[in-house]
């Protein structure tokens, strides 16, 4: 490793290493601490669709879409978001 890749490492904070599997295993542990049903989504054909779906005691169905820190969602996830709240 040459010396800028490691001072480039070292600039990292801790929240740039977080993966998003870690942050979707929050979100699970979080729901369900709530009692609310948190499910692992995929929409076969459908590209962009939100990682999870969350139903609350009262009914409400949230779609998140989960990314690192400092990560934002891609074009098209942000369409499909939009639409899912829409309707």
């Amino acid at each position: 490793m040459s010396k800028l890749e490691m001072e480039n490492k070292m600039a990292e904070s801790p929240r740039d290493r977080i993966l998003e599997s870690a942050v979707e295993s929050y979100l699970t542990q979080a729901c369900e601490s709530r009692g609310w049903l948190c499910y692992k989504t995929s929409s076969p054909g459908t590209n962009g669709f939100p990682d999870r779906t969350i139903i609350t005691k009262t009914g409400m169905v949230v779609f998140c879409e989960v990314k690192r820190p400092n990560e934002t969602p891609r074009k098209l996830q942000l369409i499909i978001l939009r639409k899912l709240k829409e309707n």
